[in-house]
């Protein structure tokens, strides 16, 4: 799956990703999310070893960020 072929709502205020099997590093294309609380990443949700969340001033409304698997 190729995260990149979808879009989000702006307004998403949580999103939980399972067993998707992500080819590209999704944090790029979430971290844009201006109103984004809660990301749960589970059980296989990307295939790389290195998800880069080194963005200026992404993510600006985090609260959660719940990575397993």
């Amino acid at each position: 799956m190729v995260l990149s072929e979808y879009q989000f709502p702006p307004s998403l205020t949580q999103l939980s990703l399972s067993n998707i099997e992500l080819k590209e590093d999704p944090m790029p294309m979430l971290e844009k999310l201006p109103h984004l609380q809660v990301l749960k990443l589970k059980q296989h949700p990307y295939l790389g070893r290195r998800l880069d969340c080194a963005g200026s001033g992404g993510f600006p409304k985090l609260k959660v960020l719940h990575l397993k698997g």
